[in-house]
């Protein structure tokens, strides 16, 4: 019994931050370090006097948590994703679609998450010696699609 047509190896695939039109320009990391979206809820459980088991839940208060490792990019320009986010003085914070393509073992099948209205809430820069700079993101977006593109 075939479950899945393709496998889905870690190390095969694209991540694409694009801002909104007022901020303009997208980047593209060359060399991912990994990619986390976990799509996230409050839940909130009733139990009352009659019986030790749960009797109800309910989810609340959705958010989608985007974290992001990339090395080897282009700090000169002036839409690289550090620079726009140092650079801005705005009380509101710059919103970013991310969009992660996962690539199967045959090449033809594809899975595509798009994370809208991502938020980062800073921007850490590590240099530790003897080892590569690699930027590790977290942000958190509003709502997570995904697709099969061609």
């Amino acid at each position: 019994m075939v479950l899945s047509a393709d496998v889905f190896f870690g190390n095969r695939g694209t991540l694409v931050l694009a801002g909104d039109p007022a901020i303009g320009g997208s980047t593209t990391p060359t060399v991912l370090k990994g990619i986390e979206i976990n799509d996230k809820y409050e839940h909130t459980k009733l139990f009352g006097f009659g019986s030790i088991n749960r009797q109800g839940v309910a989810r609340h208060n959705h958010e989608v948590e985007v974290k992001i490792k990339f090395a080897k990019f282009d700090a000169t320009t002036t839409t690289f994703i550090g620079t726009l986010l140092a650079n801005s003085d705005s009380i509101t914070p710059l919103l970013w679609t991310v969009t992660a393509t996962a690539v199967g073992d045959t090449t033809t099948n594809k899975l595509q998450a798009e994370v809208t209205h991502v938020y980062f809430e800073n921007f850490p820069m590590n240099l530790a010696e003897n080892d590569y700079m690699v930027v590790d993101l977290t942000g958190y977006g509003d709502a997570v699609t995904y697709s099969n593109p061609a």
